[in-house]
């Protein structure tokens, strides 16, 4: 896995006057969108390093005392990811949905992009995070939520496994060994979340058989979505199931919801949801609108755009013009108001 981009921002390089709105726009595109009340205006102090890994990310913050809310208007400018993060210096409050937690030194938090937050340093911090794509975490871990903005030890039981493999992590991106960011790496760190999440009291993944199997089928087709042989009858063969089976797992694992979904459209979805994110970035990071689709498993160009079309209502390449359009009205937005 190469690294697409390494990224470092200071509010030193700025103004003083500029500070917080620049931090507050470095935070959103490269996090996750808050609003930030410096405790200390005059002497607030903020930096940010960052590596991309294809889908995920590696990111180091270090900033003086300061309050983050994550307000309902930003819930919808998320990036569809979800953090996790280890807390390695400084005492912080955590406040959501009516509760105040008390993360330390060691804390796991794992943050979302829908659930409204107001984090308070009560002295500076340092943090590492690993951002995940949602949909790896929600294949592996449906009830994620559970622990969404809930502090555990990193020292405490099966957390320690967690902890010790992102101080690793955090050693290797400050000596630049990005070669160690493998795909298999940050899959890996997920099933150590899923580990610490069990363990976790009053929050067990594993409700039934079924819906244990229905996670390791998502998440394998999360990881798979460019394998353009990737199909039931291939996970059905690599799990060592019969099909039928395989669709009773997949069937059950979804709940009672009232929509079902095959695993067949699922990949499909999947793969369109995939290709419409990469369409909001600069060309160059896909090439042409048809490598894109071979990129995500597609074999047939023709095909992919009839179901763009039928997924979006718009053609692939009206898509990312509308897009694109979105980003520079933003982008205008923010100079005017600067």
């Amino acid at each position: 896995m190469e690294t697409q981009a390494f990224r470092h921002f200071d509010v030193n390089e700025v103004g003083a006057q500029q500070r917080l709105r620049y931090w507050e726009d470095v935070v959103a595109r490269n996090t996750s969108p808050v609003a930030f009340v410096p405790e200390d205006e005059g002497s607030f102090a903020s930096s940010l390093n960052q590596g991309m890994f294809e889908r995920f990310t590696f990111t180091q913050v270090e900033s003086s005392a300061v309050s983050a809310f994550r307000r309902k208007e930003h819930v919808q400018k998320g990036r569809g990811l979800i953090h996790l993060c280890l807390q390695l210096h400084g005492t912080s409050e955590i406040d959501s949905n009516g509760q105040t937690r008390l993360a330390g030194e060691n804390s796991l938090i794992l943050y979302d992009e829908s659930t409204p937050f107001r984090f308070r340093a009560l002295s500076p911090v340092k943090t590492i995070a690993i951002g995940f794509p949602t949909s790896f975490v929600m294949a592996r871990l449906p009830s994620y939520s559970d622990v969404v903005l809930r502090p555990l030890d990193g020292l405490d039981g099966i957390n320690q496994v967690l902890h010790a493999s992102l101080m690793a992590m955090d050693r290797l991106f400050a000596e630049r060994q990005m070669r160690y960011f493998s795909y298999p790496v940050f899959l890996g760190m997920i099933d150590l979340l899923a580990a610490s999440i069990e363990e976790a009291s009053a929050c067990k993944t594993q409700v039934s058989t079924m819906a244990a199997w229905a996670g390791k089928v998502r998440a394998y087709v999360e990881a798979n979505l460019d394998d353009p042989d990737l199909s039931p009858a291939s996970i059905a063969s690599q799990f060592g199931i019969s099909p039928r089976y395989l669709r009773l797992i997949f069937a059950d694992g979804q709940g009672s919801g009232g929509y079902s979904e095959t695993l067949r459209r699922f990949i499909l979805r999947r793969r369109l949801e995939e290709c419409a994110s990469m369409l909001t970035l600069p060309d160059a990071r896909y090439g042409s609108i048809t490598m894109l689709a071979y990129n995500w498993g597609f074999s047939d160009s023709s095909y992919f755009a009839r179901r763009f079309v039928e997924h979006f209502g718009v053609t692939p390449s009206d898509y990312r013009s509308r897009k694109l359009r979105e980003k520079e009205a933003e982008s205008a937005r923010s100079l005017q108001l600067s």
